[in-house]
């Protein structure tokens, strides 16, 4: 079985003989998707949680893995984030993650040493790019276009990041951005 509580993370329980019933929390690599509101302990940290197009995502990614007939996970063995594995998600042989992206429903997000990624860097970033220029999905969003339009080309922050007051406070540039992108 599985769950999701947004479009870049599911957690899974394994079926079968193998490894019946164990647990596992993966993060869909190269993609950063809206935030959706969580019902966990650090609730307490987040603000403005429930993203503009974070619930159109998960309900997507979720449409997806529910149709799909056949879906693989192909791990990355080095990389992991909070606990949770690296993985490209393919289902009927199409990259789940990259379509996401082309959908307009996630960002790119490049992460850690390019020759170590297991996902394409440059197409994700590609389609992201081409989803800005059209205003489509997301990238139709005043919200998210702020964002964009704010950061550096070559840097990139969490969409996690921006639904944490800890981390906002943290950081007056942080903390800037999230009141142009809420204004």
């Amino acid at each position: 079985g599985w769950a999701s509580d947004d479009a870049d993370t599911i957690d899974l329980q394994t079926l079968g003989d193998r490894f019946p019933g164990q647990k596992m929390s993966i993060r869909l690599a190269g993609i950063d998707a809206p935030e959706v509101s969580h019902d966990e302990a650090m609730s307490s940290l987040r603000i403005g949680q429930e993203q503009p197009g974070g619930i159109a995502a998960r309900d997507r990614l979720q449409q997806i893995l529910s149709e799909a007939k056949q879906v693989r996970l192909f791990v990355d063995p080095e990389g992991g984030t909070y606990g949770r594995s690296l993985c490209v998600l393919v289902d009927d042989g199409r990259n789940v993650n990259q379509q996401l992206v082309k959908e307009c429903l996630v960002g790119a997000l490049p992460f850690g040493e390019r020759k170590k990624d297991i996902i394409d860097r440059n197409s994700t970033l590609g389609a992201e790019s081409a989803a800005y220029e059209q205003r489509r999905g997301m990238w139709a969003e005043p919200f998210w276009r702020t964002y964009r339009e704010s950061m550096p080309s070559n840097y990139r922050i969490t969409n996690n990041t921006l639904a944490r007051i800890d981390k906002l406070a943290d950081d007056m540039n942080l903390g800037g951005l999230y009141s142009v992108m809420n204004f």
